[in-house]
């Protein structure tokens, strides 16, 4: 493989995890923030706007574009174009500690009975004056992805939530017309918590997603109880019986 090969394979890794880490702070020692980290539209507002900072060392370019989220099939991830929010200005530069604002406006005027949701991606262009590629010199750019979402006339949350029968994961099932993020699974037996896991995963309207649990340590066969915490604060309980 080639060294402009490797470099571009490498740079298509960085990137795709870094859209995976959906709502995730972006890293700091990339040199760029953005504010907030969750993009709400309420039913009163036609235009947000979102912060991007540049705490590195050196002037960066960057470019804004919004692209259609759902989920399909296990809850994964689908990003298709859109023209129902746009970001303004889609390019721009950053110099050293500078702070500028972009524009997102939402061009659909009616308000949705179930929400929407999108994706802003924030890209780091590479610089003009990097240096030419000689032997393997290589120079990663990054792709932040913030959650978007345009409140429905009524929300309504209700998720529900089934363990399986070995309680090595959770199928939770998102009934309601806004999203929900699953915080914390936890598994207990008395006081002992036997498993759990932080998924922080996101939950659009009608989308089910299966998630898996960690164990911490090994139980005995009889009764035990699964806590499901969502990040609105609410909690469900599930009595189970270890086989």
């Amino acid at each position: 493989m080639s060294n402009r090969a490797c470099y571009r394979v490498l740079r298509l890794v960085v990137l795709a995890t870094l859209i995976g880490l959906c709502g995730a702070t972006p890293p700091a020692w990339s040199g760029i923030q953005v504010s907030p980290v969750r993009i709400v539209f309420t039913p009163r507002d036609r235009i947000v706007t979102v912060t991007l900072g540049n705490d590195g060392a050196r002037e960066v370019t960057v470019q804004a574009e919004t692209l259609r989220w759902s989920q399909g099939p296990n809850g994964a991830d689908v990003l298709e174009p859109t023209d129902e929010v746009v970001a303004s200005p889609p390019l721009l530069k950053l110099a050293p500690g500078a702070r500028k604002v972009i524009r997102l406006a939402r061009l659909r005027r009616h308000l949705p009975e179930q929400e929407l949701s999108y994706r802003l991606l924030v890209h780091e262009l590479p610089s003009a004056d990097a240096p030419a590629e000689k032997a393997l010199n290589l120079r990663f750019t990054f792709t932040f992805s913030v959650p978007i979402f345009v409140a429905p006339r009524a929300p309504m949350r209700d998720v529900r939530c089934q363990p399986a029968p070995d309680f090595a994961s959770v199928t939770c099932r998102n009934e309601g017309n806004t999203f929900a993020r699953v915080r914390r699974l936890s598994l207990f037996q008395g006081e002992a918590e036997l498993a759990t896991s932080s998924p922080a995963a996101y939950l659009l309207p009608g989308t089910a997603k299966v998630l898996p649990i960690k164990a911490q340590a090994p139980g005995a066969r009889g009764p035990a109880r699964l806590l499901i915490e969502l990040e609105d604060g609410t909690t469900q309980a599930h009595d189970a019986a270890l086989p």
